[in-house]
């Protein structure tokens, strides 16, 4: 009997563990590995001005000769493997209530939301920004699902 209880114990034991684990793999930050063209520029100034910039914000920058038809370029290529933030635009209104609204609507639905004032022209806009660590596909599932059909991704940025 004594032996029999030691292995229930054991199974037990390894079953919670099991199950930690894999909570723990569900919720880590999913890692990508990505090479983007960030930029293609005539001028190599431009090309190395913009890698400076991306490289001071932690990106793994190179840039590269190319030619399409028959004018040659500087491209800006980011490779990058980890997690990842993504920040898509949800909306944008004139109106800071409708914006807000938006975000409260968002944020009750687990979304970590903001929003941000920008000018453009003569308008005043409010911009409802909306940010993941990687599960992309969820997000915009998630989106869709709220009527926001056609998000504008705004931002990448390593962790």
């Amino acid at each position: 009997m004594g032996y029999r209880l030691a292995i229930v114990l054991v199974c037990l034991f390894c079953l919670v563990g099991c199950k930690r684990n894999v909570k723990e793999a569900q919720t880590a930050p999913q890692s990508y590995v990505l090479t983007y063209q960030v930029g293609a520029f005539t001028n190599a100034e431009n090309a190395q001005a913009l890698k400076t910039r991306l490289t001071e914000k932690g990106f793994t920058v190179i840039t590269e000769q190319a030619v399409v038809n028959q004018i040659p370029f500087e491209r800006v290529l980011v490779s990058y493997q980890g997690p990842l933030e993504f920040t898509y635009q949800a909306g944008a209104f004139t109106n800071l209530a409708n914006a807000e609204g938006l975000r409260t609507e968002l944020a009750a639905k687990g979304y970590d939301a903001g929003v941000d004032q920008a000018k453009v022209g003569d308008k005043t806009y409010f911009r409802v920004y909306v940010y993941t660590r990687g599960g992309i596909e969820e997000l915009l599932s998630g989106l869709k699902e709220m009527g926001v059909t056609d998000p504008m991704f705004r931002d990448i940025k390593p962790l």
